[in-house]
């Protein structure tokens, strides 16, 4: 293991996005269309992800044979997350607002 890496610790190094603005249904399913159709005309991306609010939906590209996909959707709604960076001397996490 990477000694440089600082590994967040579950919850206190964590962001929470519940109290962020809270997105329809509506709109959570534009969002998934948008991710599939991104990623259905780039054939080298294989995942893709919007977020905003409360909100994040997160689309992979799963190949099922040599010229098919299927897309695996992920939609997270009150979730937390935090980031970490591999740097010297790095005593911080590294948390983002995602928007």
């Amino acid at each position: 293991m990477n000694n440089n890496l600082s590994i967040p610790k579950y919850p206190q190094d964590f962001y929470d996005y519940s109290n962020g603005l809270k997105i329809s249904e509506e709109e959570i399913n534009s969002w998934i269309n948008e991710c599939i159709e991104k990623l259905s005309v780039n054939e080298s991306q294989s995942s893709y992800s919007i977020s905003t609010g409360n909100t994040m939906v997160e689309v992979y590209k799963v190949e099922t044979s040599k010229d098919n996909y299927d897309y695996a959707v992920i939609v997270c709604k009150n979730y937390q997350e935090s980031i970490t960076n591999m740097k010297e001397n790095y005593n911080d996490n590294n948390l983002c607002s995602i928007n």
